[in-house]
């Protein structure tokens, strides 16, 4: 089974849209700027639109790797790409799969850390709440081949 094939053909959509208009240059990462949002949506089941928790962590590589997740489904943080942070929230997408968040929120991503080389790489997965951790489904962020996964 193909990894791809894993994943339930999941696809999460993350934008970033700057809101407010000012004379004043603005920097990406200033929280007052930035709002965001992301999509769940299976390609042969349409929008995910119950709620779900879901496991956001930091990694130095852009490519899951065997060995990063234990067999309860869990992170293994002594992973050699493990960037050092993880959490997981529950969320309630709309109708559409599509629910709002704030990376710069400290309730929503508690100890976020900045992002350095060793932690460039967000990693998402999700499962229904009375699922166990081993249901979690790797997202692919990039979405653009069918053969590797992408954080």
């Amino acid at each position: 089974m193909s990894p791809k094939t894993r994943t339930g053909h999941l696809l999460l959509l993350c934008s970033i849209l700057i809101s407010g208009v000012t004379s004043q240059p603005t920097q990406a990462y200033e929280a007052d700027y930035i709002k965001n949002f992301g999509t769940f949506h299976f390609y042969d089941n349409g929008p995910v639109n119950e709620e779900i928790d879901l496991r956001v962590s930091l990694w130095s590589m852009g490519i899951p790797m065997a060995g990063e997740i234990d067999a309860n489904g869990d992170l293994i943080t002594t992973a050699e790409h493990y960037g050092s942070w993880q959490h997981v929230l529950r969320v309630k997408p709309d109708l559409n799969g599509n629910f709002g968040y704030d990376v710069f929120n400290p309730e929503w991503f508690p100890n976020l850390p900045e992002i350095y080389g060793y932690n460039a790489f967000l990693q998402a997965e999700f499962k229904y709440p009375s699922e166990p951790n081993t249901a979690y489904r790797l997202l692919d962020m990039l979405d653009d081949s069918p053969d590797r996964l992408k954080r």
